[in-house]
């Protein structure tokens, strides 16, 4: 499984299907407290494929909308132990370095702009209350980038009218609202509790020395 694939329980929340979401971010995150990260790619038996982690925020991402969606706090929780690991592991003097390899903890010499753009304004919004923050949040959809686009974008047609100055009534709109489905009959907690110790009952492999290819004679022909 590759860490971008996280992205898939995001998008079974958006859509209301919580169960399926609630069982891949307890897997998820169980293989991140083996590792402290969620490395790039994981096989069927929760082996590192591929060991860099550079800081993604799609956990994070499906952390705070799982959080939106049921009122758990144990994904409260979760985003204390991701902000632990970035702390503890990524901390650098200049910012949050990217990590090499989760098993070893090595660092790289970089740090993406989507860690302030995405990774720590989802782990802020999920800590936040309503009133700390400027603005509804149930009026905008977030971008694959975590950018806000007002709903009301829905109410024009850009191809017949051009609108000189846009102007919007986010409070007084309440036909824009927008919330998650009703969680009441779905217990997350008892999704995730079948799933106990899911990933620690798997042995970890050790890491593996990564030897240069030899080249072969056709490759300089």
């Amino acid at each position: 499984m590759a860490l971008l694939q996280i992205y898939e329980s995001l998008t079974e929340v958006l859509k209301g299907d919580i169960k399926p979401a609630v069982e891949t971010h307890e897997m998820l995150y169980q293989v991140m407290q083996r590792h402290n990260f969620i490395p790039e790619a994981f096989t069927t038996d929760f082996q590192v494929h591929w060991g860099q982690h550079p800081l993604r925020p799609e956990f994070l991402e499906s952390t705070y909308f799982l959080y939106k969606s049921t009122g758990d706090p144990h994904y409260l929780d979760v985003g204390k132990s991701v902000l632990r690991a970035l702390q503890t592991h990524a901390r650098v003097p200049c910012g949050y370095a990217a990590v090499r390899d989760v098993r070893t903890g090595a660092h790289e010499d970089r740090m993406d702009s989507f860690v302030l753009a995405e990774t720590f304004k989802y782990l802020y919004l999920l800590f936040s209350e309503e009133e700390d923050l400027p603005l509804n949040l149930n009026h905008f959809i977030f971008t694959t980038e975590a950018h806000l686009l007002p709903l009301s974008l829905t109410l024009y047609n850009f191809t017949h009218h051009h609108v000189d100055n846009f102007d919007m009534d986010l409070d007084s709109d309440e036909e824009l609202t927008r919330q998650c489905p009703s969680t009441l009959g779905l217990f997350p907690h008892s999704v995730r509790e079948p799933m106990k110790n899911l990933v620690s009952e798997k042995k970890c492999a050790p890491p593996r020395e990564s030897k240069p290819r030899k080249l072969t004679l056709h490759e300089f022909q």
